[in-house]
């Protein structure tokens, strides 16, 4: 019974801190593969999967997240403000072409 708990609260806790950011084109509202997300000094990376998912949860709230594409223009923003309402672990970045 302790190891289905156990199991059951880290699930729980990865869902929780799981902060996932849809990257879209503004135009046609497909997602994009292939953005990179990284912090200002460049120490965190990531990249948009083939659904346009990228998983932040490796950032800090306080820190100021870059996300860049070759054919977009960089976009820039607080950790903090892609997940302003704590109830919701998703956000939407949305991109315009160069």
């Amino acid at each position: 019974m302790k190891v289905f708990f156990t199991l059951l609260l880290t699930f729980f806790a990865y869902y929780v801190t799981a902060q996932e950011v849809l990257v879209i084109d503004q135009t046609t509202n497909e997602p994009i593969i292939g953005v990179v997300a990284y912090n200002k000094s460049k120490s965190k990376s990531v990249m948009s999967d083939l659904d346009g998912k990228i998983n932040l949860s490796g950032f800090e709230t306080d820190e100021t997240i870059v996300f860049q594409h070759l054919s977009y223009l960089k976009h820039i923003t607080l950790m903090k403000l892609l997940f302003r309402h704590q109830s919701l672990n998703k956000a939407n970045v949305i991109f315009l072409k160069k």
